[in-house]
């Protein structure tokens, strides 16, 4: 069994239609995407609709979640201490969601 495995394509379509057209040619027999789709790039709202579209199997990343729950960027600031400064310079501005990802 072939499997592929999709991760961290954080919005790049370029990137991402090269690894599509990759895998129209090797044709595995299963494939998985593990999240951190649409953060950042120029397509993260094209990718995201054509992932869905495709019905893999996947599990959320870490900036697939801040993106539809803003406040866990929060929680892991709180947990990983060296990134309270970037938190309080971002306090209080507005987020801003890209996509609303069902995952």
């Amino acid at each position: 069994m072939r499997i592929a495995i999709l991760s961290d394509i954080h919005g790049n379509l370029t990137a991402f239609e090269a690894v599509i057209a990759d895998l129209r040619q090797t044709a595995p027999d299963l494939i998985l995407h593990g999240g951190d789709l649409a953060d950042g790039g120029t397509g993260p709202v094209e990718i995201v609709d054509q992932i869905r579209g495709r019905g893999w199997q996947r599990v959320q990343g870490n900036r697939d979640e801040v993106l539809w729950r803003p406040e866990s960027l929060e929680e892991f600031a709180q947990q990983t201490p060296q990134l309270k400064p970037l938190l309080n310079s971002i306090s209080g501005k507005p987020v801003y969601v890209l996509a609303s990802v069902d995952l």
